[in-house]
């Protein structure tokens, strides 16, 4: 286990020595998307990790460079230009409060229970749950400029025309 993380990690290191050249070719949508096919792959992989090769599954582990490295390269890119500046501390704090907090618990519980029940081929989940963010990622690719959002803060709100549909905004203490 110990050599197969190493793996891991080295692929990652590699992939962030290299990413500004990354961050150039590839849109943090798309790195997004990058992360997501990679984990259904390797996720896929890992549920058949009682059949395979060890070199094999020696080999998935560079995927983790994906899985992680290029999703984190991929939000933090999201995260420095599409929220306005004086949003943007929260909006990593929120991400990492998420991410590494919330989600890694409440998955880690569930598949826990799959892995308990299922053996190797709880990993299935996974890779569904990669192919799901790999989707979400296209979508944020299609409808995201590569600018920041305008997002209404505790300063403005939003004024519904006679047809009930948001037309300005304006200051609130206006």
């Amino acid at each position: 286990v110990g050599l197969f993380w190493a793996i891991g990690v080295v692929a990652e290191i590699v992939l962030f020595a290299a990413s500004p050249t990354v961050a150039k070719v590839l849109s943090p949508p798309l790195l997004l998307w990058v992360g997501g096919v990679a984990g259904a792959l390797r996720w896929s992989i890992m549920s058949m990790c009682d059949v395979l090769p060890l070199p094999l599954m020696a080999a998935n582990q560079v995927l983790h460079a994906f899985t992680f490295g290029a999703v984190h390269l991929g939000a933090m890119g999201f995260l420095a230009v599409a929220p306005p500046p004086t949003l943007r501390s929260t909006a990593q704090g929120t991400y990492g409060a998420m991410t590494d907090g919330v989600m890694m618990g409440l998955m880690t519980t569930i598949f826990a229970a799959l892995f308990s029940q299922y053996k190797a081929k709880a990993f299935l989940a996974a890779g569904a749950l990669s192919a799901v963010g790999s989707v979400g990622a296209l979508v944020l690719s299609r409808v995201w400029t590569g600018t920041q959002l305008e997002i209404a803060t505790e300063d403005t709100l939003p004024v519904a025309d006679n047809d009930g549909r948001a037309t300005t905004v304006v200051s609130a203490a206006a």
